[in-house]
């Protein structure tokens, strides 16, 4: 199936940037499903699930979803269809600012 849904417009930008400014729980992966529904991202999603079955709803996945959303915006723009430049310009700005955010939380560093 691939992708069926991503922040290619206003609203689901803003869901999606919504989401993301906190710790987002894997237990609320639904409330990810119109914005950012994507079968790589979900496999990886159950694999965490599978991996942590005692906790994983409270573990905050938005490493795991900036990373996914990261390697699809890195394809570049011509990808996908009918999404405005603005849109992917400020959506890609967005991930790059989560990352760094995440980054610092963690005190992880990546090249």
């Amino acid at each position: 199936m691939g992708c069926w849904s991503f922040p290619n417009n206003e609203d689901k930008l803003n869901l999606f940037k919504s989401l993301m400014s906190k710790e987002f729980k894997l237990g609320d992966r639904d409330k990810l499903y119109s914005v950012f529904g994507d079968d790589e991202l979900y496999d990886l999603l159950d694999d965490i699930e599978s991996d942590y079955p005692e906790d994983y709803k409270d573990i905050d996945v938005r490493p795991t979803i900036v990373s996914r959303m990261q390697s699809m915006l890195s394809q570049g723009k011509s990808t996908f269809i009918n999404m405005p430049d603005n849109i992917f310009d400020e959506l890609l700005n967005f991930v790059d600012h989560i990352e760094e955010k995440l980054n610092k939380k963690t005190g992880e560093y990546n090249a």
